[in-house]
């Protein structure tokens, strides 16, 4: 698994990126794969999406799912007009990007479709995206059966959530100029008008079979303005952060800045204590003892990672001592020993209500194992309240809560000896030693022979 957007371009023929606003545990990376399917309105639903519905959702998905069927012909309004519909440039987020799929997308108000969901709108590129002004017309009458990979769309999804919509709507005919893009951080900005109408959709994975719904309706867009760059803003603020990733004033290693960002503060830590460590796959876990951080009645996890320096899960360790609160250390997107505290996980919700990250402290490796990540060592540390922003970069909340505490571990595998049982065995006869079950003495070869894969 790669954590760090450098390791991006090496693998940019398998990746697409989720959007970081969700809320996974901070354990994987960005470019992992987005599974697309298609839902029953023949539109495409990412594998994950936020949990929290919007304000004054009261249906059931049975409701739900009962107000999306939509039939292959539809009575177009009245007015025989298409509704036009505006807009906040400033409200388009990067969804995902990669080689299949870069999309900005933003929610129109309930203006549109059902009174309890909000509609989306998305502007999609199956290219890398570039300053140039696009042509979304599609003919007359319009033809969606050829949409290709060189091609950009825009979509209308009425009543998204969750990954499911009412009604959608595909570009017939407007253009799209993209004015400003920078390929580091994904940022775009430019116009749109475009004129939308209703169209059902059989697999986005192929982009074949959309068609037009006979007398469906449409919408329009008309000089629409969008800018998803990020604008510093440090008016009245002496420390913190400043909005976009960056500072308003530093407060040295041994404070922090007040929640209004107008003072430093001393740091004002809850000490914690933790379970045994114990070694997953990839990194060691412990739990918070009696769950004192956060709700005492959900679990807290501390986890401890290894990366090398193009952000995969090392395979082995070697003995040393690491400074957590390093320049290289103290950035999540660049840790190569990573120390992070998920608060309050919930069997129904596994992802976590609030992150804790490392800004100081000392992890040491006493004792390794060839060709494994099982060690002996220990580590002391702060972890303060902490957001990820979309490039994997740790952002401290300013006026957040913060914990410090210890840990010692011994992830080693237990040896069998030698020869298990051998006062038995020499007791035996010849014969009934050959009619040992070797399926048996195969398994338990596996078990610690440190080359099985388990999970």
């Amino acid at each position: 698994m790669t954590k760090h957007p450098l390791s991006a371009a090496l693998l940019v023929t398998s990746l697409i990126l989720l959007n970081i606003s969700c809320g996974f545990p901070f354990d994987h990376h960005p470019n992992d794969k987005v599974v697309i399917e298609v839902n029953e309105d023949g539109g495409y639903e990412p594998e994950e999406e936020p949990d929290e519905p919007r304000e004054n959702n009261e249906k059931s998905d049975d409701q739900d799912r009962e107000e999306q069927e939509v039939p292959d012909e539809e009575t177009p309004d009245d007015s025989g007009e298409c509704a036009v519909i505006r807009i906040d440039p400033r409200s388009f987020d990067l969804w995902s990007v990669g080689i299949e799929l870069n999309t900005y997308s933003t929610y129109v108000d309930d203006t549109y479709g059902g009174e309890y969901y909000d509609d989306k709108l998305s502007i999609n590129f199956r290219e890398p995206v570039r300053i140039a002004s696009y042509n979304l017309d599609k003919g007359d009458p319009p033809s969606f059966s050829g949409i290709g990979y060189d091609d950009v769309f825009i979509m209308l999804e009425e009543d998204y959530y969750k990954g499911s919509s009412g009604r959608k709507y595909l570009n017939a005919g407007g253009s799209l100029e993209i004015t400003d893009y920078d390929p580091l951080t994904s940022e775009i900005k430019g116009k749109i008008s475009v004129k939308l109408i209703q169209a059902l959709f059989e697999s986005v994975y192929t982009t074949t079979n959309i068609q037009p719904v006979n007398n469906g309706r449409c919408v329009k867009i008309e000089n629409a303005d969008f800018d998803t760059f990020c604008r510093p803003d440090c008016t009245g603020k002496l420390c913190g952060n400043d909005g976009c990733g960056g500072s308003c004033g530093d407060c040295g290693n041994e404070k922090t800045c007040n929640a209004e960002q107008t003072k430093c503060v001393p740091y004002d830590c809850k000490k914690l204590e933790f379970g045994e460590v114990h070694m997953e796959k990839n990194f060691y876990e412990a739990s918070v003892s009696g769950n004192k951080a956060g709700a005492s009645s959900l679990h807290d996890r501390l986890r401890i990672s290894f990366y090398d320096k193009s952000g995969n899960y090392r395979k082995t360790l070697s003995p040393a001592v690491s400074d957590l609160g390093s320049k290289t250390n103290s950035d999540y997107a660049t840790c190569t020993e990573c120390v992070t505290l998920h608060e309050d996980l919930s069997s129904n919700d596994p992802s976590p209500t609030t992150m804790f990250f490392q800004n100081k402290g000392t992890l040491e490796i006493t004792a390794t194992k060839e060709n494994s990540i099982e060690s002996k060592g220990k580590a002391s540390f702060r972890l303060v309240e902490t957001e990820i922003d979309r490039h994997y970069h740790s952002v401290p909340v300013d006026g957040g809560r913060c914990y410090e505490g210890y840990v010692e571990w011994d992830t080693f595998s237990p040896d069998l000896p030698e020869n298990p049982d051998e006062d038995e065995t020499e007791d035996m006869d010849i014969d009934e030693t050959e009619d040992l079950d070797t399926d048996e003495a195969e398994d338990d070869d596996g078990k610690n022979g440190g080359d099985t894969d388990t999970e």
